[in-house]
């Protein structure tokens, strides 16, 4: 995975949380410290996407690559 500015992860993780798959709650701490956590909902959405992980590992050998010109 590659990197990204501070903006971009901060919109990704607001969008996560608005979107009900994760929780944060801020610190009072000198500097504020922000710790996020999944929802019910995000903890079942792990579900599929390690299904879908097991099923990329099985068959990683027969998917496409990208071919480069």
């Amino acid at each position: 995975m590659g990197s990204c500015c501070g903006t971009t992860a901060s919109t990704s993780r607001a969008r996560t949380c608005r979107t009900s798959r994760a929780t944060s709650s801020v610190s009072t701490e000198a500097p504020p410290r922000v710790e996020y956590s999944l929802t019910t909902a995000g903890k079942d959405l792990l579900v599929p996407i390690r299904a879908l992980g097991d099923w990329a590992a099985v068959y990683a050998d027969q998917l496409p690559t990208e071919s480069k010109p």
